[in-house]
């Protein structure tokens, strides 16, 4: 503290008596040229004021300016190599912080790749079958979601829900078109063997026109009886695509449901991702603004002929100076 003291005088000293000698030099000047009024239009006048404004630059204006150069010369040229020392240290500092920086960023790419290989497993071809869907529906369910995705753990968390989610959708999808496929293979076979069935039937008719009446009429309930067994067949059809179709209603009113829990999930994530971020931000801010008041007042300081004022800035910012405080 001592030591401190006797900088702060050393400074102080010939700033006083720069001040007390110049000070008494423009008091002079003052009472030989305050309140003059120079008659312009008199030429001896105007000479007389010429005389007087070279009279005071020169012998006073300009000592004043080289008096303030020679003591502040000094502490310029020890603010420069304070600067450079600091340079060449905070130079090699931030080179260990783009070493830091270059690990950080290659983990978070590391990351990355790992939550973009979960999310490719829904972007698969309309055309795969149910059981392929299910293979793939394994293999993402099969993954593990460990410490090994560090902070990303709850995002890789819910992206695999999500996966999942899409997956069980196109799984359904697929196996609701397999099922059309079978019904429609199915119902093409029965219209074939049908057809088949008349012909031979008509067949049957033609040969026993001639022989019996009550065999045409035995005909004719057969045919009754096919077109009955059709209405049932087609009632049977009709009763599958009215299945069908409330199957892709439940399917879709699922999916639904899901997305709106994984978008509600998601939205709140979002919302404290925000708060903590607002937080942190009036946290920069309100530091950003203390090291903006702490350099202009080193700067007032150092503008001031004051040495080594960001030393004096931190002695009073941490309360070693008694009286003094710094307004924020």
């Amino acid at each position: 503290m001592s030591q401190e003291i006797s900088i702060v005088e050393k400074i102080q000293a010939p700033i006083v008596e720069y001040k007390k000698s110049f000070e008494n030099q423009l008091l002079d000047f003052e009472k030989k040229y305050k309140g003059i009024v120079f008659d312009m239009n008199d030429a001896e006048k105007r000479a007389e004021a010429r005389k007087a404004r070279t009279d005071i630059n020169t012998k006073f204006i300009k000592p004043l300016d080289e008096a303030h150069k020679n003591i502040k010369e000094p502490i310029l040229e020890a603010t420069k190599l304070i600067d450079s020392t600091r340079k060449e240290i905070k130079d090699k500092a931030e080179t260990l912080v783009k070493g830091i920086t270059d690990q950080l960023k290659s983990y978070d790419d590391m990351i990355q790749k790992k939550l973009d290989s979960i999310s490719s497993l829904s972007h698969i071809d309309s055309e795969k079958s149910s059981a392929d869907i299910t293979l793939i529906i394994n293999s993402c369910q099969n993954i593990v979601i460990d410490d090994s995705f560090g902070e990303k753990k709850p995002d890789a968390a819910l992206l695999k829900e999500q996966t999942l989610a899409e997956l069980r959708l196109l799984h359904q999808k697929a196996l609701d078109k397999e099922e059309l496929l079978r019904l429609k293979k199915a119902e093409e076979e029965r219209l074939r063997i049908q057809r088949e069935e008349n012909i031979r039937k008509e067949a049957e008719e033609k040969a026993a026109l001639a022989a019996k009446f009550a065999a045409e009429q035995a005909e004719r309930d057969k045919i009754e009886a096919v077109k009955k067994a059709e209405a049932e067949a087609q009632a049977k059809i009709d009763a599958a695509n009215k299945a069908q179709a409330a199957a892709e209603q439940a399917a879709q009113d699922a999916a639904k449901r899901e997305r709106e829990r994984i978008e509600a999930a998601a939205l709140q994530a979002k919302r404290e991702a925000e708060e903590a971020a607002a937080i942190e931000e009036k946290k920069k801010a309100n530091q950003a603004h203390r090291a903006k008041i702490h350099r202009e007042a080193a700067d007032s300081l150092t503008d001031n002929g004051v040495k080594d004022a960001e030393k004096i800035i931190t002695l009073i910012k941490d309360g070693l100076i008694k009286h003094v405080s710094i307004s924020y």
